[in-house]
């Protein structure tokens, strides 16, 4: 497995800055700020997971665990909603940052679909609306 802590400074902020949509200027105390002095640091974890408030707004982690060779971090919108009703962004990656990174991009991918009111859920295109006319 490559240890990412060999890898220079610069390619990983490279890497993250060509992959970054949302990132404003960064000023000392800003998100991006933090993110730069992270990825100075080299701080690698941390940095892919203050990138959650910069790229995925909303998203929040859910899960970070590691099965066989590569670890599993999965994103959701709604962290009270029970699992099974979630629609997650995940990643995969045998380095952790990566995976981190991966779920990002699914989570960014996505467009904001409306809110079902009665279950705070999105509605899915293969669900269909009970609807009565009550006149």
């Amino acid at each position: 497995m490559p240890d990412i802590s060999e890898l220079p400074a610069s390619s990983i902020a490279a890497m993250i800055d060509r992959g970054c949509r949302l990132m404003p200027p960064a000023a000392p105390h800003s998100p991006a700020g933090r993110l730069a002095a992270l990825l100075d640091a080299r701080a690698w974890l941390d940095a892919a997971l203050a990138l959650i408030e910069i790229e995925a707004p909303g998203w929040q982690l859910r899960r970070i665990d590691r099965d066989d060779d590569a670890w599993n971090c999965v994103l959701t919108r709604y962290p009270s909603m029970p699992p099974e009703f979630d629609e997650p962004a995940e990643g995969r990656h045998r380095l952790l940052p990566l995976a981190v990174l991966a779920a990002i991009a699914d989570a960014a991918g996505r467009q904001p679909a409306p809110d079902n009111r009665a279950t705070g859920r999105p509605l899915q295109p293969s669900e269909s609306a009970l609807c009565e006319n009550l006149r």
